[in-house]
């Protein structure tokens, strides 16, 4: 970036500027560096810069410089209208003094640097304050480019700002040192002794014996009035001689009215204590010099905040003087509170979550976030609603059984009523946090004629032990399944911490309670396939099993493992017809639903029996993904049907063929002579004598006969049939048909 040589005019070249805004925020689009570059390349190569300076004089020499030499200038008096000029232009400078009101330079930079699209703008202090080594490090440790001592030449000051700029032409970040991720207190505690160190040689000046006394102590009030912090001089008695405009703010007091009063009737509380004593005279002494330290401040309407105090001494001939610098801390505090209270919160989330993984139920795990949600908080019971969709479409709450007393029997009135009211959307709180779906927050259930449950108390005269209240949802997607409801015995006023935190809470704990519900469902699910007399497989789209149930391991003698990374066809007995199976994988492969009976094998190699039901299981997009096998074992369904048939068609005695079936088969051997032109023969036999077998042997003789005599048929192919005399029964018939074909 040159300068000319006549009058040190800026002057850039596009390349340039490009080096220049990849690092800032450009006009707070938050642009990447080749969109910047874009945006900057169309608009103009002028630079711009912001000045904070609160001296008019000092504001008007920069302008004039910056203008002639390209620049195009935003001048602003204090730190705090600077930052607001940032929020809403580009710049590609800030020039900055340290001492300003309302917010000081090391302030303003500590803002800019640790704001995400602020903190790559080149930032130069220009300042006649803080001028030492130890003030440039503080500085450069806020992540300043430069600190300038004012007055400097023009050309000096010029050639500073083109090497604070070409610093960044390889178009890399500035790096912002590690102060900036301190702590609040930290940078309190570097700001406030850089600051005393000032105001002590501001203080040494003003009371030196020389021709400017005035003027130095002019100069120290000026110092000290740009101040934002309160800053107070002391004698070694502890009387005020000092009091800066920034104490009048703080503590209400004006100068006029502390002057000359102790500076215990601001500090340490209404009543000053023997260690409060102490505490002063460790001042005096020099023992707490150069800390920073928290004490109790004292308004002038009595009212006790927090308070910040450094103090330092310095002696002046004989006399002692004690610098103090005060800042109320009361902002910060709350917000540490916050912090904590957000942290504890986080944290009990945590230990909710991490117990809630070992207990079974939604119900144990809602009990459990009531119990720790209400030892946190201090309030003494919690409460869920579930809500309840019926089919037609109305909507009602019902009290749960799900409670945490700190006291049962004090609030027993609280859970009776609680129990037999059943509300609607809107009445109440669980009705509004349903209507309103976000939480909602009662200061005194007791004076709000719309919580009915505490208005059915007042109406029986009675205490219900509770006023103020909050609630909150519990979603699984957008549907609201509980109400989480807490009270407190006293009024409570809404409290931000809660609408921040609970939120995320609600939505953590719906989530947790979606997942305990399905866990709950998986877990009864498998409970039925593991227990279900029923065999279960599951395989993959290619039939490779997947999972088996005990029951099937148990019918067919493999194990699990055995199973598992196999195919069905393991179990084929080779009794099936392949059309069978041709048919199952068809209609599976189609995405349809098969059932039917196979007759399958053992491990042993003993067949059994299966009626099978064989459908696809799909993922959310509707694609086949496995295929599930209900199977039941049938075999002696099977063997019962056989004997029902046997004994419809057989005797009982000899085991041949009875009249009914002698009756079918002679007709179908009828029909095939006269369609076929077959031949055969038909023979009735008739055993003679049979019944002096059985009289005189007895019937297991005549039986055992009959079963001899029987087996004369076996090598013919004839099909025998036992047609005993119903009248007479002396003897037994026999028919035997001839018809050349093997009988069944």
């Amino acid at each position: 970036m040159p300068i000319c040589s006549k009058c040190f005019a800026l002057t850039f070249d596009k390349e340039e500027i490009y080096g220049a805004i990849t690092r800032i925020n450009c006009m707070g689009l938050r642009c990447k560096p080749e969109a910047a570059k874009a945006h900057y390349l169309k608009t103009d190569t002028t630079m711009k810069i912001l000045i904070a300076n609160y001296s008019e004089d000092d504001l008007r020499f920069l302008e004039r410089m910056l203008e002639k030499h390209g620049g195009e200038v935003t001048s602003a008096t204090n730190g705090l209208t600077a930052f607001e000029t940032l929020q809403n232009n580009r710049f590609d400078l800030i020039i900055c003094d340290i001492l300003m009101p309302h917010m000081d330079g090391f302030q303003f930079c500590r803002k800019c640097k640790t704001n995400k699209y602020l903190r790559n703008i080149p930032f130069i202090f220009y300042t006649t304050a803080f001028t030492g080594r130890r003030a440039r490090e503080y500085a450069m440790s806020l992540g300043a480019d430069r600190l300038l001592v004012k007055p400097m030449p023009a050309d000096i000051f010029i050639d500073a700002v083109m090497s604070t700029l070409n610093g960044y032409k390889k178009y890399l970040p500035h790096p912002i040192s590690a102060f900036s991720g301190k702590d609040e207190t930290e940078f309190c505690r570097n700001y406030n002794e850089y600051l005393i160190r000032k105001l002590e040689r501001q203080l040494l000046d003003s009371e030196g014996e020389n021709i400017g006394l005035e003027e130095n102590e002019l100069k120290f009030a000026n110092l000290a009035s740009v101040i934002n912090d309160g800053i107070v001089v002391l004698n070694e008695n502890g009387h005020v001689t000092h009091w800066n405009p920034a104490a009048e703010k703080i503590f209400g007091y004006s100068e006029e009215e502390m002057k000359g009063k102790n500076i215990l009737n601001v500090i340490g509380g209404a009543e000053h204590t023997e260690p409060e004593m102490r505490f002063f005279n460790n001042i005096k002494a020099g023992c707490i010099i150069n800390e920073t330290i928290e004490i109790t401040g004292v308004k002038k309407n009595k009212s006790e905040f927090p308070l910040e105090a450094s103090f330092s001494t310095l002696q002046i001939g004989r006399q002692i003087h004690i610098i103090a610098i005060f800042r109320d801390i009361s902002e910060r505090r709350k917000k540490d509170d916050e912090k904590r209270k957000k942290q504890a919160i986080l944290q009990l989330i945590n230990e909710v979550f991490d117990t809630a993984h070992d207990l079974l139920t939604v119900d144990s795990t809602m009990r459990l976030y009531l119990k720790k949600m209400c030892r946190y908080l201090g309030w003494p019971v919690g409460h869920i609603c579930k809500v309840i969709y019926t089919v037609n479409g109305a909507i009602r709450l019902e009290s749960t059984r799900l409670w945490y007393f700190e006291n049962t029997k004090e609030f027993s009135l609280l859970r009776k009523i609680g129990e037999n009211t059943i509300l609607k959307p809107g009445e109440d709180l669980p009705g509004k946090v349903f209507s309103s779906r976000k939480m909602e927050w009662i200061p005194d259930v007791t004076k709000d004629s719309n919580c009915i449950r505490a208005q059915h108390a007042i109406v029986k005269s009675a205490a219900i032990g509770v006023r103020g209240a909050f609630a909150f949802p519990i979603k699984e997607g957008d549907k609201i399944l509980y109400i989480f409801e807490f009270f407190s015995r006293k009024e409570e006023k809404p409290q931000a911490i809660f609408f921040e935190v609970v939120d995320n809470l609600a939505l953590q704990l719906g989530r947790l309670i979606e997942r305990k519900r399905a866990d709950e469902r998986i877990r009864k699910l498998s409970q039925v396939v593991e227990q279900s007399p029923a065999s279960i497989l599951i395989t993959d789209k290619e039939g490779i099993i997947e999972y088996v149930n005990p029951k099937l391991a148990e019918l067919t003698g493999y194990t699990g493992d055995e199973i598992i990374g196999r195919t069905p066809r393991m179990l084929k007995s080779g009794k099936t017809s392949n059309e069978t199976y041709r048919n199952l994988w068809n209609t599976i492969i189609s995405g349809k639903e098969w059932q039917g009976e196979l007759l399958n094998k053992k491990k042993t190699g003993e067949l059994y029996w299966e009626h099978v039901h064989i459908s696809p299981i799909r993922n959310h997009k509707g694609h086949v993904t496995n295929y599930l096998a209900i199977k039941e074992d049938i075999t002696e369904h099977k063997k019962f049907e056989t004997q029902l048939l046997n004994m419809a068609t057989r005797d009982p005695l000899t085991n041949l063929f009875n009249r009914r079936r002698f009756q079918e088969e002679l007709q179908y051997w009828i029909a095939q002579t006269l369609r076929y032109g077959a031949t055969g023969a038909l023979l009735f036999l008739d055993l003679d004598n049979f019944k002096y077998v059985n009289d005189t042997l007895g019937h297991q003789a005549g039986t055992n006969f009959l079963f001899a005599w029987q087996k004369c048929f076996v090598p013919v192919y004839v099909i025998p049939i036992f047609l005993p005399d119903l009248a007479e029964m002396n003897s037994p018939y026999y028919c035997l048909i001839l018809t050349g074909r093997k009988p069944d």
